[in-house]
């Protein structure tokens, strides 16, 4: 977990040094959590207004499958997590990333063929009705 806090730090915030905020009387673990609360808020900000411009665009099926990709991702986290617990070891193990990014490509491809095939069966269907 530490290593992915570190990763996370060095890629977005090595622009000021976290001895400075120490120096305010803050904890190591106070750095962390307001270094973390950042992210999230900065996230939210980002993705609020892309979130309403799909739920303007009715487009169920992508917001479907991008929350169906954060919560697999939050639960094989979790798990990694637990069994480092488990282990004793709290090391992160990122040696599975490639199966978790191949089960959601292979998920949005699997949506996406069945998008296309009810819209072109309800495409047929229609003109079927309209010769008629």
């Amino acid at each position: 977990m530490q290593t992915v806090l570190l990763t996370v730090y060095s890629l977005g915030f090595s622009w000021f040094k976290k001895n400075q905020l120490l120096s305010f009387g803050l904890q190591e673990r106070q750095v962390d959590f307001l270094i973390g609360l950042f992210c999230i808020v900065a996230l939210y900000v980002i993705l609020h207004p892309s979130v309403r411009l799909l739920i303007e665009l009715k487009w169920n099926f992508l917001l479907t499958y991008l929350v169906t990709i954060l919560l697999f991702i939050n639960i094989v986290m979790f798990s990694y997590l637990y069994r480092g617990i488990e282990k004793g070891s709290m090391a992160f193990n990122l040696s599975m990333v490639h199966y978790v990014l191949f089960d959601i490509i292979t998920l949005g491809v699997i949506i996406g063929i069945v998008v296309l095939t009810n819209r072109a069966i309800f495409y047929f269907k229609q003109h079927k009705s309209n010769s008629s």
